[in-house]
């Protein structure tokens, strides 16, 4: 197993900067893309008048919900799933679903496509987390360095969000999903360049 972890292993300054891109960076904008939506908040209230509190209150923190509860699924799923597999259907049901969101204009039907793209976004957090950690196993100094570089673009990718919600949340509510287009590319990122190990024991 160690030399078949060594062979996934990406080493130099090439394989370092690939697996930031696709590893850290892309999976850490996922998210923290959540924040994108806040900003439109007051706006999607003035567009639904006639949504109950309750609906519109849920619809801002139904996804976090379902992201603690996707953060729990994904320990014992990573037993039988390898995780590239994992990251790409946990990208998948985000995509999909903050995507859909505001084709349908209802505040309900928001409220229930951002809850389930909760279950995309929350379990990405332990899964690359745990990605980076496997693959560089046998490289201390290296894995050390990916995880504070992924804590700390964890950061940044709020810093971003947060400005990119703000900046669409101006032009209409609806305007915040098109961010969500992100995923698609995220999605090929991780399905070409991140690197598939062997599932959990």
């Amino acid at each position: 197993n160690t030399i078949k972890l060594a062979n996934y292993a990406m080493t130099g300054l090439k394989g370092l900067l690939i697996y930031t891109l696709v590893g850290i960076i892309a999976t850490t904008l996922i998210y923290m893309a959540d924040l994108v939506y806040y900003p439109a908040f007051a706006a999607m209230m003035q567009a639904f008048p006639e949504a109950s509190i309750n609906v519109m209150n849920f619809c801002m923190t139904g996804s976090q919900l379902s992201a603690m509860v996707a953060a729990f699924a994904v320990m014992p799923l990573m037993r039988v799933i390898d995780k590239k597999t994992l990251l790409l259907i946990e990208t998948a049901i985000f995509g999909i679903c903050a995507i859909c969101a505001p084709l349908v204009p209802d505040a309900m039907f928001v409220t229930v496509m951002r809850t389930l793209s909760g279950f995309g976004f929350g379990g990405m957090l332990a899964v690359s987390a745990a990605l980076i950690q496997q693959v560089y196993r046998d490289n201390k100094a290296t894995r050390d360095r990916l995880i504070g570089v992924y804590n700390s673009m964890l950061g940044f990718a709020g810093i971003i969000n947060s400005a990119v919600g703000g900046a669409l949340a101006v032009i209409s509510w609806d305007a915040i999903f098109r961010y969500y287009w992100i995923a698609v590319p995220i999605f090929l990122l991780i399905l070409f360049f991140v690197p598939r190990t062997p599932t959990d024991r």
